[in-house]
């Protein structure tokens, strides 16, 4: 059994990814199953192994560490201890592995002190100079007993960080802060004092400057957390905002009936900013306690109230306002306004807001236009006038171009083109610079195309081109405009218009569908960029990373990137240079980020830049499943990277986990039919699962629907919105039907994966007619 492999698929099961595997050593184990684990497929392999070892009483120690260690890259934790704890350990040449594995298992499932009691039996077996010591230290000196009152071990910990620091001074810098984190998360502010003591480095930033004061107020002495607060250096390089700092002293002085003091703080506040839940905790108690304000207090506290949804009160504040001499501003007699429809004044809310509407300033009248547009929800002649004024009055205001725009898109869906085309014209004349005036233009020569006026649609495209060379739609206009022209049988005024877009090379979405025209235009060949020298300081700092990313520290391993970058910053090279590495070492999204800024130096594109912002980590896992599920792996691949940027434990807004952004209940539902049994959530932040569990979603779907557009919609928005979409006319043409999906962001997510996957089979693909065309 390799040392390396176990402990880098453990590592990599925590903090993704964080060693380079071996294969194991073991002959007993296939080469298959050994084939697997390398590439990634921790689950496929657990299974088989499984399988294999039957029944595992009788299996070896070393047989059941490969087993543990294929658990573990799933982060099937309880599997890894019921395979450890089988039988009694055996002497063995290497024991210390066993313990390490089981340690972090005990760890993962809530176990801390058995997970302690592996740790140390780990290092009993310690090799002199193995980082994976000072990975156990780490995890042992962050093991929270502490926190459950064993107050004797203090010394010990203090004494441990102090070790650790002789081997790694910013492992233990970060180690000892997230050690106090907890501490204070726990109400144990003596002990969270003493640990933030050992931290010398740049480490703590502005994070830690309140957890003593934090552990005082959870264990409930609110004064001695105030008496803390008050003690930080308001000027030193760590110092809190004034209005983070007023955040967090005053609920501590309104805890210890300090009414002076907490509505000195309160205004303070108030002045500083009217949003969030703490500055509508201010101006509660303000106007509930009727302290002293001037006019323009209760303006503020009115609006504080107002934004945290405390309407009533709100109303108060602003009489309040109005009785101090205050003359309330238009945005003030807006948010009152509001007030008073959500506490069912409503007469007297659209009152204020009709009177507002009739203001010249379109900052407010159009707010209170729209305001009474969604107060007349049911009454259609009522939305009619008043929409039909707003576009009058402030025809370039987005409000308006958006109603404009969205009557014309009723009409196409309605068949009624003519009009429609009236309808896109009218969004243009009101303001062709705008947004929505660009996508008119293209709508209407879309319409032009769909009753095939191939001549009446180039011209549209060329005129948009005319008036906006550069603007936002620019690649798009010409190659709708090729498209038609070509169509048209004009292939000199189809190449002019395409041969801009081939020119900046296979990097955008209009580039990869102009390329299939076959219009003669020579394509620009990219090359690989010259070779970038690696700096000797290099080594050092990726190793420093490496141990923080071995050891957990997600936030120590974001502070090394950042000083990393920040060591590059003047040098375009290293700084390519860097973001390849960090790519290699899982940081893709610090890897595209920084070759996003080295094109916006004006670095020109090569294949080298194009694989740092297109990187391609998992391939062997990807290339997989692929073959597996009979799929494009290029299309995975623009996929994923579309999705997660290949960060496999990402979490979006709506809860979608992973690679392949799988959301929890469709994940559960999946993996009852396929697999794995004991799922669970934490496994979707495992690239594997994750891909398993994905590709199956994708090659339903693929079965499903006939193009790939339509494929990619039920994707990123559900297939009930494909279905719909789908009886498009334009449905029968994926390229436009794309173009006419409602929503901007599917839209657009078609637009990028259908980009991403060709440029993946232009950087890493090859001629391989066995790779599906799918």
């Amino acid at each position: 059994m390799s040392r390396a492999l176990l402990l880098g698929v453990v590592c990599l099961s925590l903090a993704q990814p964080a060693a380079a595997l071996t294969s194991p050593s073991r002959a007993a184990v296939p080469d298959s199953i050994q084939d697997q684990l390398r590439a990634g497929r921790y689950w496929k392999a657990s299974v088989a192994l499984r399988a294999h070892l039957d029944p595992l009483a009788l299996a070896g120690l070393q047989d059941r560490l490969v087993l543990a260690q294929a658990e573990a890259g799933w982060k099937n934790w309880a599997g890894v201890v019921e395979v450890l704890e089988f039988g009694a350990p055996q002497d063995q040449e290497e024991p210390g592995e066993y313990w390490y594995l089981l340690g972090v298992a005990r760890e993962q499932l809530g176990d801390r002190a058995a997970g302690r009691e592996a740790l140390e039996r780990y290092l009993a077996h310690e090799v002199p100079g193995d980082p994976m010591a000072l990975v156990a230290r780490s995890r042992l000196l962050r093991n929270p007993d502490l926190a459950d009152g064993q107050v004797g071990a203090l010394p010990d910990v203090l004494r441990g960080l102090q070790e650790l620091r002789i081997g790694s001074p910013v492992l233990a810098d970060w180690t000892a802060l997230e050690l106090a984190a907890e501490l204070s998360r726990t109400g144990r502010p003596e002990e969270t004092a003493q640990v933030l003591d050992l931290v010398v480095g740049a480490a703590s930033g502005r994070t830690s400057w309140s957890w003593v004061a934090d552990a005082w107020a959870v264990q409930g002495d609110t004064v001695e957390a105030l008496r803390v607060l008050e003690a930080v250096d308001r000027d030193g390089p760590s110092a809190p905002s004034q209005a983070t700092f007023l955040r967090k002293v005053l609920p501590l002085r309104l805890a210890v009936g300090d009414s002076a003091a907490a509505a000195r703080t309160a205004r303070e506040l108030l002045a500083l900013t009217t949003r969030g839940a703490t500055a509508t905790q201010a101006a509660r108690f303000l106007i509930e306690n009727e302290h002293s304000l001037d006019g323009d207090g209760h303006a503020r506290a009115a609006l504080a109230l107002g934004r945290g949804g405390e309407n009533a009160l709100a109303l108060t504040a602003w009489e309040q306002a109005e009785a101090g001499g205050v003359a309330l501003s238009a945005r003030h007699r807006l948010s009152r306004a509001g007030s008073r429809l959500a506490v069912g004044r409503r007469e007297e809310a659209l009152t204020e807001y009709r009177a507002l509407a009739a203001e010249a300033d379109p900052d407010t009248a159009v707010p209170a236009m729209s305001a009474l547009i969604r107060a007349s929800r049911g009454q259609g002649a009522r939305i009619r006038e008043l929409e039909d004024e707003l576009i009058e009055r402030f025809p370039q205001r987005e409000e308006a171009l958006r109603i404009a725009y969205l009557r014309a898109d009723d009409l196409q869906d309605a068949g009624r083109l003519d009009e429609a085309i009236a309808g896109y014209r009218g969004v243009i004349a009101m303001s062709g610079a705008a947004n929505l005036a660009g996508l008119s233009r293209m709508r209407w020569g879309h319409i032009h195309l769909s009753r095939g006026e191939y001549g009446e649609a180039a011209g549209v495209f060329e005129d948009y081109l005319t008036e906006f060379p550069n603007g936002r739609r620019w690649d798009e206009a010409s190659y709708w405009g090729a498209w038609a022209a070509f169509r048209a049988d004009e292939v000199k005024r189809a190449s002019a218009l395409a041969s801009r877009l081939l020119e900046a090379g296979p990097i955008t979405y209009y580039a990869v569908l102009a390329e299939g025209l076959d219009l003669g235009v020579p394509v620009p060949i990219l090359q690989d960029g010259p070779p970038v020298p690696r700096p000797r300081w290099l080594d050092t700092e990726f190793a420093l990373l490496e141990l923080l990313q071995r050891a957990g520290l997600e936030k120590g391993v974001e502070a090394q990137v950042a000083a990393m970058k920040e060591a590059a910053w003047e040098s375009d090279d290293v700084l390519l240079r860097l973001a390849s590495e960090l790519n290699v070492r899982g940081r893709t999204m610090d890897g595209i980020n920084i070759g996003w800024e080295l094109r916006r130096r004006g670095r020109s594109w090569d294949k080298t830049l194009l694989r740092v912002v297109y990187p391609f980590p998992y391939r062997d896992l990807v290339m997989s499943f692929a073959e597996e599920r009979d799929l494009d792996p290029y299309l995975l691949a623009g996929l994923i990277r579309q999705e997660s940027a290949f960060v496999p434990d990402i979490v979006s807004h709506a809860g979608a986990v992973g690679l392949m952004q799988v959301m929890p209940a469709t994940g559960r539902e999946l993996a009852r039919a396929v697999g794995p049994r004991s799922f669970q959530r934490d496994a979707l932040t495992t690239p594997e699962v994750n891909m398993h569990l994905g590709t199956r979603f994708l090659s339903d779907l693929l079965r499903r629907y006939p193009d790939l557009p339509l494929v990619l919609s039920a994707y990123n928005a559900g297939p009930t919105r494909a279905n719909r979409w789908r009886r498009f006319p334009e449905a029968a043409d994926p390229a436009r039907f794309t173009e006419r999906i409602p929503f901007a962001e599917t839209r657009g997510y078609v637009k990028n994966v259908t980009r991403n996957r060709a440029l993946y089979r232009f950087l890493y693909g090859d001629s391989d007619p066995a790779v599906s065309d799918r």
